[in-house]
């Protein structure tokens, strides 16, 4: 780095770089700790690096490039975890009845209900280019794929065209997932565009099912606040018991 820099900063900036990229993801709240820095020292740094490409920001915390660049290779994600994922469209799929009218987010565990058997006579709206033709191949399902900006690397669909679009839509329920969960507080996830597209399905539907793999039950947020835990009626996840979230959802949890 340019010797122009305060040596203070440099050794600050080579901690946050190494804290980030063995971390993958972390909050500011952690780095406030770590560094023994005030949060507006720490915000200030994090643009700094940002603008030298060595991270990326975002609401609440910073992640390494590497890792940012891997939530965005769906393929990646979707062959994360796989198990857990069908485990949890399995029992996802129990929620939907004959004639619902549902929305998919374009989430990878939710693209895996996409390819589970569930319910005919039922209208679905997804934003996501995979789940769309997995969809197509059902005779008895009716499929609409929301309109939008693409991300070419993603096959999934954002912008607020789409927010319009789903805003004419009333659903029987919505299936969404997050990038983590803090039992108490709420449901994250790093990417600004897909927490709003989440939001508008959220606020466009009579109930909101959440599934999310037991692996992303964390005790530090990662990203933007996609909902509270009270917004949510049901959580589906692979591991219940392991989850922390029993005392929370009772019945409601899948």
């Amino acid at each position: 780095m340019s010797t122009s820099i305060p040596s203070l900063k440099v050794d600050r900036f080579k901690k946050i770089i190494n804290l980030v990229n063995t971390s993958k993801s972390i909050s500011l709240l952690q780095l406030e700790k770590v560094l023994n820095a005030s949060r507006i020292t720490i915000q200030r740094d994090l643009v700094e690096l940002e603008d030298r490409k060595l991270l990326r920001r975002f609401h609440g915390g910073a992640m390494s490039l590497e890792y940012s660049e891997n939530l965005y290779d769906h393929d990646l994600k979707k062959s994360v975890n796989v198990a857990a994922k069908k485990n949890i469209a399995a029992k996802a799929a129990t929620l939907i009845k004959e004639g619902y009218y549902i929305g998919l987010d374009s989430s990878s565990t939710v693209y895996y209900l996409s390819e589970t058997i569930f319910a005919g006579n039922v209208f679905v709206f997804t934003c996501s280019m995979d789940s769309f033709k997995n969809l197509l191949t059902r005779d008895d399902i009716q499929v609409v794929l929301a309109g939008g900006r693409m991300n070419k690397k993603t096959h999934t669909l954002s912008g607020p065209e789409i927010i319009e679009m789903i805003r004419k839509f009333h659903f029987d329920m919505v299936f969404i997932s997050a990038e983590s969960c803090i039992p108490d507080i709420g449901f994250f996830d790093p990417h600004a565009e897909e927490v709003q597209v989440k939001r508008a399905l959220m606020e466009s539907s009579n109930r909101t099912a959440m599934l999310i793999d037991s692996s992303k039950i964390a005790t530090t947020a990662k990203g933007i606040k996609v909902c509270d835990i009270q917004e949510i009626d049901y959580v589906v996840t692979d591991r219940p018991e392991k989850s922390g979230l029993q005392n929370i959802f009772n019945e409601k949890l899948l």
